[in-house]
């Protein structure tokens, strides 16, 4: 829907944040699950959903390359999947434009 993007890895990997920043919100999302919100120094923000589990709490300090998370393990294809979004202020950023999945 243009708000952010599904993410393949292995399973029970943990999700790292992509920037320094605080965390802004921890818990249940109605689509997304476990969810963490973090928000950047720049004032931007960057989301993580669709966890197993959650490693930060609400207002904790997070470096780049923290653990955040785990993506949740699909038993059949032993694979991870995980939400990944960026915004500032209200808008959306495309994060293929500013981050190198491959």
């Amino acid at each position: 829907n243009g708000t952010g993007v599904l993410i393949e890895t292995e399973g029970g990997a943990y999700v790292e944040a992509v920037r320094s920043g605080f965390v802004i919100s921890v818990g249940n999302q109605e689509k997304l699950g476990k969810t963490v919100g973090i928000e950047h120094y720049d004032g931007s923000e960057s989301w993580y959903g669709m966890l197993s589990e959650i490693e930060v709490k609400l207002y904790d300090h997070v470096d780049v390359g923290q653990p955040v998370g785990k993506v949740a393990t699909n038993e059949e294809t032993g694979k991870g999947i995980f939400y990944f979004s960026l915004k500032k202020g209200d808008d959306y950023i495309n994060p293929n434009d500013v981050i190198d999945f491959e």
